[in-house]
């Protein structure tokens, strides 16, 4: 209800004609083509094509952002839900998304967005400063970069996150992490609070299910860390995949080892999504 009423008083404007976005973290080939060096794909995109996130397209030889300024969801949630349960708790976050993501999860609980490119999702205009506003108005502590993955649409979220920061408002990111050290590095100073989706402790399991890797989760995990940013961890637990109690006990000694034991670790339910909905519920 509140994020229906939230919608309505949002000022939606026509999307045709608005400026695209150059992309960060590219470089240009031959031929047109370009070379994204946001996350560990890499991805070679021809001209006229997206990337393997389907968030940035090559347009003539340059890459741009589709999902800057683009929210195809936007809504004021307690910042629990994000899931943060110890950082600013009892508080407002104002939490915003475009559509795209890096991995292919079979068991995606928000696949209706992060699945599809910002071209196929209804999108509302709203530009970082109007975010910030938005986000002061409605008296929210915090900004949260939220539901679909944010990597994706990181130059809307740093620039977003930029402004809030000098307005005295937090900004809280949940993701998978996975995004390449230089990118992540850049955008450190201005994130209070992550929560990162630990989305299981073997390789097997990332390539397979999510169409990832741990190795890169655990990098992000660790530079988080370094720059004192706080963190908490959700691991949603797949009944048959991911559930084995030795390799969740690896997990946990991992995460007291590198980035202390007072690091909040959500365990969350799975339930039937997307591709996966021949398993049943996590047991309680």
């Amino acid at each position: 209800m509140k994020r229906f009423f939230l919608l309505l008083f949002l000022v939606v404007i026509a999307l045709y004609g608005k400026p695209l976005k150059e992309a960060s973290f590219y470089e240009k080939l031959k031929n047109k083509y370009v070379r994204c060096l946001l996350c560990p794909k890499y991805c070679i995109i021809s001209p006229g094509k997206l990337g393997f996130c389907r968030a940035r397209k090559n347009i003539n030889g340059v890459l741009y952002s589709l999902g800057y300024s683009k929210p195809c969801a936007v809504a004021v949630d307690p910042i629990e839900k994000k899931p943060f349960f110890h950082f600013l708790p009892g508080t407002k976050a104002f939490s915003i998304a475009s559509a795209g993501c890096s991995l292919r999860c079979k068991y995606c609980q928000n696949w209706q967005i992060s699945q599809f490119s910002p071209e196929q999702t209804k999108n509302y205009y709203l530009p970082p400063s109007k975010v910030v506003e938005y986000a002061k108005k409605y008296k929210c502590s915090s900004i949260a970069y939220t539901y679909s993955e944010p990597v994706n649409f990181y130059e809307y979220m740093i620039d977003t996150a930029k402004i809030a920061k000098k307005e005295g408002i937090k900004n809280v990111v949940h993701t998978a992490g996975y995004i390449n050290p230089k990118p992540l590095e850049n955008l450190c100073p201005y994130i209070d609070a992550v929560n990162v989706d630990l989305k299981g402790f073997n390789e097997k399991f990332y390539k397979n299910i999510c169409g990832a890797d741990l190795k890169t989760v655990l990098n992000t995990l660790k530079i988080l860390k370094k720059h004192k940013i706080w963190i908490e961890i959700t691991n949603l637990i797949v009944p048959g995949y991911n559930d084995k109690p030795e390799e969740i006990k690896k997990m946990c000694l991992w995460i007291k080892e590198n980035l202390g034991p007072g690091t909040p670790v959500h365990f969350s339910r799975f339930y039937p999504k997307y591709k996966m909905l021949h398993l049943p519920s996590t047991p309680v």
